[in-house]
């Protein structure tokens, strides 16, 4: 993704309701088992939140059925 390369984006995951992965980027690629946790992270009321990691952020945004999980550095 042309994106990633001139930003701090990391990785991503777009996923749906069933956790079913609609495609993945980066790190996002070898995170696909934060899915589970992700899907249960609570939403603002606009469909955004933000989750610390170990080493990334972790930006999700939902709207109908897809989760886009947007990883990037956590400095």
């Amino acid at each position: 993704m042309e994106a990633e390369k001139q930003s701090d984006i990391k990785g991503t995951i777009a996923f749906d309701t069933h956790g079913n992965v609609i495609e993945s980027t980066g790190v996002g690629s070898q995170r696909i088992e934060d899915i589970g946790d992700l899907s249960k992270v609570t939403l603002d009321a606009e469909g955004f939140a933000q989750v610390q990691g170990d080493s990334l952020l972790v930006h999700l945004y939902k709207r109908n059925d897809i989760t886009l999980a947007v990883y990037t550095s956590a400095q």
